[in-house]
């Protein structure tokens, strides 16, 4: 491989430009693929690129406090962060990565079906996306 200041050259990722597309559009974004297929590699890239953190549960300090307090653990992540192998988080982790932050606002409608719910937030301010959300993936 051709390297530029010692850093090895980047297969190109197909997925980049969709992954880019959902961070701009939704909360919680799922990279899923075969394995050695570069979810990682991409995650992480996209994740330092767009001044977020990279946390893998892999590590066991990192599962620890994820387990222990999912709040917690995701606010202490600059978003866009990029959280792997979030599975072995558990629920509690996954619902609060999804749930976490303001709701996207509503849609106009002259006949709402539903009345929205207040949301209180526990977590630090953070940097939100177009919709007011923290983006986690």
């Amino acid at each position: 491989m051709n390297s530029t200041a010692g850093h090895p050259a980047q297969i190109p990722r197909h997925m980049r430009h969709r992954l880019e597309e959902s961070l701009n559009a939704f909360r919680v974004v799922l990279l899923h693929g075969a394995r050695q297929s570069g979810k990682t590699t991409l995650a992480r890239l996209v994740a330092a690129e767009r001044g977020g953190d990279y946390a893998s549960l892999d590590d066991r300090a990192s599962l620890e406090a994820a387990l222990a307090d999912p709040l917690t653990f995701l606010a202490g992540l600059r978003p866009p962060a990029a959280v792997d192998e979030i599975q072995l988080g558990g629920d509690r982790l996954v619902r609060t990565a999804c749930c976490a932050g303001p709701p996207p606002p509503l849609a106009p409608s002259s006949t709402p079906r539903t009345r929205p719910v207040p949301w209180r937030s526990t977590a630090a301010p953070s940097s939100p996306t177009s919709n007011g959300s923290r983006p986690y993936f």
